[in-house]
């Protein structure tokens, strides 16, 4: 420092005072943002809609380590009335400091998030930290979430009814679908369907139909949704994306071949019942579900001999991607204590604690770091490997495009479309959803 000028010196200094409010904003030990109070400990209520009953233990170990710091108060609310008690509660000035932030609600309370300006915590921090499918909570003005927890879309298979068909393992690839439908499915003289290799190809009997339909579209290589060069939100549906077929088409296409009594696939129809109640009353040999759905499933039929495997992948195509239900632990603009919320957040960020956590509600980490090792569990062990490859696409209104999905898949089943109008009419309805 002896050859330096007053000027660098003075430069250098400075430097190193950012450095370090760098390292406490991160720690959550100073405020970034905003927030009625500067002050330190007291109480943080966090909403979510996981169960109360699953998470006790996990928050009554959490709060007595950090209780010379903080306490969450955890408040668990339907996630049919979730979006709604929110709104009111904010309106009413009662509303929570803190909440878990699924993925397919942050285009609808973006206006009610204190985001983390990129200032404090970089966009290079935040990808190192954070499994891919995190970067839906990157705003152009900053964070809205610190991903949290990852639902991925997985394969349960019922292991008895494949070795019943002389087969050990599950299709690794969709092009073994075609040939494996028609020989894992059963009919009844009259053409009713008895047992059914998968569950596919209609919208009203099978729960999902929106996640299927959007992995089998993120794999052909469409995003669904994205952000423009103004930051605005687009849809992609209709678009080829550098392909020489269009994704959605292709998607469209293979999924609902599974409900066309023509084709030699058919092995699926809207007279079945719901899709996961089928597979849990052994009639069904695949099952697309989220991870969370295990310990139900389990209950509902614990003498069902399944297993679980990531989702099929389209064969010879480097891109491995399945769809993932994200929570991410947002602050709310109107919390009364947004200091000690904000180290509140960071705390539930941390590895362990992540990792606990998931394992309570049978998910997984969106932490990088905690899914460098899998757990011993079987199940667990594919949830985490399905972690890192979970995508999914910002949602503009959960219940609207759920039944902008359906019906497209219906225009196509009913015969009322052909693949390429049906994907342009919903391209039509996700873009006036934006406007």
């Amino acid at each position: 420092m002896k050859n330096m000028s007053p000027l660098q010196i003075g430069i250098l200094l400075f430097s190193g005072i950012i450095a370090l409010f760098s390292v406490l904003v991160f720690a959550g030990i100073i405020p970034w943002f905003g927030g009625k109070s500067n002050q330190f400990g007291g109480e943080v209520v966090l909403w979510g809609t996981i169960p109360e009953a699953s998470v006790t233990s996990f928050f009554d170990e959490f709060n007595k380590t950090h209780e010379n710091n903080f306490k969450v108060r955890y408040v668990a609310k339907l996630p049919d009335t979730f979006d709604t008690e929110l709104v009111e509660a904010l309106a009413s000035g009662t509303g929570p400091d803190l909440i878990f932030l699924p993925q397919d609600l942050i285009v609808r309370h973006e206006d009610k998030l204190a985001l983390l300006p990129y200032a404090s915590f970089s966009l290079r921090q935040f990808k190192d930290m954070f499994i891919d499918a995190g970067e839906l909570y990157l705003l152009p003005q900053g964070i809205s979430a610190l991903p949290f927890i990852v639902d991925p879309l997985v394969m349960y298979w019922n292991k008895d009814f494949f070795s019943s068909h002389g087969l050990a393992e599950p299709p690794r690839f969709w092009d073994e679908f075609l040939t494996l439908a028609p020989a894992l499915s059963r009919q009844t003289i009259s053409g009713d369907i008895e047992e059914s290799m998968v569950a596919m190809g209609e919208s009203a009997n099978i729960k999902h139909t929106k996640e299927i339909l959007s992995m089998l579209i993120l794999q052909a290589g469409n995003p669904v949704i994205q952000r423009n060069d103004n930051g605005s939100l687009v849809s992609t549906l209709n678009e080829a994306m550098g392909n020489t077929v269009l994704p959605a088409g292709s998607a469209l296409r293979f999924y609902t071949e599974f409900s066309n009594p023509t084709k030699r696939a058919y092995s699926w129809n809207r007279s079945l019942p719901e899709a996961k109640d089928f597979f849990i009353a052994g009639k069904l040999a695949l099952y697309f579900g989220f991870a969370s759905e295990l310990p139900d499933i389990r209950v509902k039929n614990p003498h069902l001999n399944i297993d679980v495997a990531e989702v099929p992948q389209i064969r010879d195509q480097s891109l491995r991607a399945s769809f993932g239900s994200m929570s991410g632990v947002a602050l709310l603009k109107q919390s009364k204590n947004a200091a000690t919320a904000s180290q509140a957040r960071f705390a539930l960020v941390e590895r362990g604690t992540v990792e606990r956590f998931a394992s309570l509600v049978s998910r997984a980490p969106a932490l990088r770091s905690a899914l460098e090792k899998a757990p011993s569990d079987p199940f667990a062990h594919v949830f985490y490997s399905s972690a890192p490859m979970s995508r999914a696409w910002l949602d503009p209104d959960p219940r609207t495009t759920d039944f902008i999905f359906k019906t497209m898949v219906d225009d196509v089943t009913s015969g009322r479309a052909r693949e390429s109008d049906a994907i342009g009419r919903a391209n039509q309805k996700l873009i006036q959803l934006f406007k």
